[in-house]
């Protein structure tokens, strides 16, 4: 249970330890016929699909949510010297699970087989950081796209 409103007061005992503290509802407006929730600090294990039900006395409603979190950046291509070799580096932040990197040059040729991944530094809330490293003849007048995604 995300929130229970039940006889015009909160029923937090009901309320699932997850979404402690995260949850805001303007009680006033309920009064009033009118449910508004705001979950703070959404993580990636809120996501989910809600069911959403309210009954009174006028009738019943339910609304069905799907919450997609997707937080991760746009990776940034720089490009770097490795043992005296020039690589392309991409890197990104907020990923929860080991995503999928895909490298491409100017004529979407698939370069991701010259590719490493590695994750990095993991953050209090569960997110890494990704960097994957090109290690094909890299030419610096060249332009190379690295795509991150969830697998």
């Amino acid at each position: 249970v995300v929130y229970h409103f039940s006889n015009n007061q909160e029923q937090l005992e009901e309320q699932s330890s997850q979404y402690e503290g995260r949850v805001r509802v303007d009680s006033e407006a309920i009064s009033q016929g009118t449910l508004s929730l705001l979950l703070e600090h959404v993580n990636f294990l809120d996501q989910a699909t809600y069911r959403c039900t309210a009954i009174n006395s006028k009738g019943r409603g339910e609304r069905i949510i799907k919450l997609i979190v997707d937080d991760a950046e746009e990776p940034q291509v720089q490009f770097s010297t490795v043992n005296d070799k020039i690589v392309a580096l991409c890197a990104s932040e907020g990923w929860y699970h080991m995503p999928r990197v895909v490298w491409h040059n100017r004529k979407e040729e698939d370069l991701t087989s010259y590719s490493t991944v590695e994750i990095l530094e993991e953050k209090k809330d569960g997110a890494h950081r990704v960097v994957s490293t090109l290690k094909y003849s890299v030419k610096l007048n060249e332009i190379y796209t690295c795509y991150i995604k969830e697998e």
